[in-house]
């Protein structure tokens, strides 16, 4: 697409804006309309970045009429700084997009707070300091969930709030709401407790996970959800038939898996290459399902993954710092950044699929756009 050579920049100085905010980055997020993007730092500080640039690929790409060559000319000036809003993270607190164009999170001080692009704080609610508080929240449902040890705080779209105390000993590890905000899932005292939120008597189903989850993530049509744990395995939950099948062998600890509708497949981080199984066939009693050999095998571990919302390809970012997009099922990958020895620590595409974030462990951060031809 453009003559590095001639340049002496890669494709992916071409493409991205970056940025050294100083800590390494815990987790990202996009804000549901897809106008700014979130950096969450190690040290509690969060980063906004308008995802609009003037000086977009899409506005730098040329093409020659008579070769039919198509070239990406460099930036001509620096992108835009960071907006540094004033707040704190608490140390267990993740960033989630959250009521369509903002933000949420837990602050320093115990409270549940969003944070708007302009950098505005607003309280949603105060709970107390915790070092076992979980969140998952919808920026399209505009409904988030709070888990403090054992009570569960619920947002609804419109700020309503309510209640409910977990049954168990333990404390909630890992929650997240479905895609269609209409059930909500749990992990405490090594099992999976799956609430339907629309359901009045209040009911939920369990199924036995042993371990500590730390993600849960739900397939479309809340059928299956799968459970990354604490002993570099992932469990497979199906609702359907009460099942769980636990799945070793990751090198390990699994940080990001996905259920790909695009791609027909349940992916995940943790091992030398992109870990992967076709949904028509995933493992279960007696079956080690269809695995799925996508990208190249590495030296390196994959840190963080992240599917495109809408085509049949995956982000991969390793503990070298290397960031790779691949053709999920096909060895067919192409490299984005061939890394500096800094971990890819967190990965995010925005809803639209025209940017990919990526957070680094030396606290640089990089928001890459994709020209419209990029990706035919």
């Amino acid at each position: 697409m453009t003559d590095q050579h001639q340049t002496g920049m890669s494709i992916f100085d071409l493409l991205s804006r970056r940025w050294d905010l100083g800590a390494p980055i815990k987790s990202i997020a996009f804000s549901g309309d897809g106008s700014t993007v979130a950096f969450l730092l190690e040290n509690g500080k969060l980063a906004l970045m308008p995802c609009e640039d003037a000086e977009s690929p899409d506005v730098r790409t040329n093409l020659d009429i008579e070769t039919g060559r198509t070239t990406i000319r460099p930036r001509t000036a620096p992108p835009v700084s960071p907006r540094y809003p004033d707040v704190t993270a608490a140390p267990c607190s993740d960033i989630h997009g959250y009521r369509g164009f903002g933000f949420i999170l837990t602050n320093s001080d115990g409270a549940v707070v969003e944070v708007t692009p302009a950098g505005q704080v607003l309280p949603v609610v105060s709970l107390g300091q915790s070092d076992n508080t979980v969140i998952s929240a919808s920026a399209t449902t505009k409904q988030a969930a709070i888990a403090q040890g054992q009570q569960i705080t619920q947002i609804g779209p419109e700020g309503e709030i309510s209640v409910i105390e977990a049954t168990g000993n333990g404390a909630v590890t890992a929650i997240a709401l479905s895609s269609d905000g209409s059930h909500l899932a749990t992990h405490q005292d090594d099992r999976l407790g799956i609430r339907n939120l629309q359901d009045p008597t209040g009911r939920s189903e369990y199924l036995d996970i042993p371990g500590k989850a730390s993600l849960i993530v739900w397939e479309s049509g809340n059928k299956r959800l799968v459970c990354a744990l604490d002993n570099k395995t992932l469990a497979i939950a199906d609702r359907r038939n009460g099942q769980v099948q636990i799945q070793p062998g990751f090198a390990a600890n699994v940080r990001s898996a996905f259920f790909s509708t695009a791609s027909n497949a349940l992916l995940a981080s943790g091992a030398f290459r992109l870990a992967g199984w076709s949904l028509d066939d995933l493992p279960g009693e007696g079956t080690a399902g269809t695995a799925l050999t996508s990208g190249k095998p590495a030296l390196v571990l994959v840190e963080a993954i992240a599917h495109h919302p809408s085509r049949p390809f995956c982000a991969a970012g390793f503990t070298s710092g290397m960031l790779n997009i691949c053709l999920v099922g096909k060895p067919d990958e192409m490299p984005l950044h061939m890394g500096t020895g800094a971990a890819v620590t967190t990965l995010e595409w925005s809803g639209d699929g025209k940017h990919l974030a990526a957070g680094f462990a030396d606290g640089s951060v990089a928001l890459v756009a994709f020209p419209k031809q990029m990706f035919k």
